[in-house]
């Protein structure tokens, strides 16, 4: 009964963070769109489920996922993926917004 909880626990966590990762790469994606893509080529701004959208297709078509199911993932290494994605997104729109100081 325990090891039924923690496998149901495990999903849920997992849901959310896949679901907390999409929404914070969606909403980057849409304010790097806004700061760049618009003024640069005059296209229309983006809602979130468009820019989920297309980080969708473009991890389809460019990104290379190779995958060690016999690899075991330890709880610090999930919670450290955790911290890395809040830090890429971070460091992305820090950059951005500096870039657009000098358009």
């Amino acid at each position: 009964m325990e090891a039924l909880f923690i496998i149901i626990f495990a999903i849920i966590a997992l849901g959310i963070f896949i679901f907390s990762v999409t929404v914070l790469r969606g909403y980057t994606l849409t304010v790097l769109w806004k700061w760049f893509i618009i003024p640069m080529f005059h296209l229309p701004p983006i809602t979130m489920i468009q820019a989920i959208a297309l980080m969708l297709v473009i991890n389809f078509l460019f990104k290379d996922t190779k995958v060690d199911w016999k690899k075991k993932t330890e709880p610090s290494e999930f919670l450290s993926s955790i911290g890395t994605v809040i830090l890429q997104c971070g460091m992305i729109l820090l950059i951005g917004w500096i870039v657009t100081k000098f358009m």
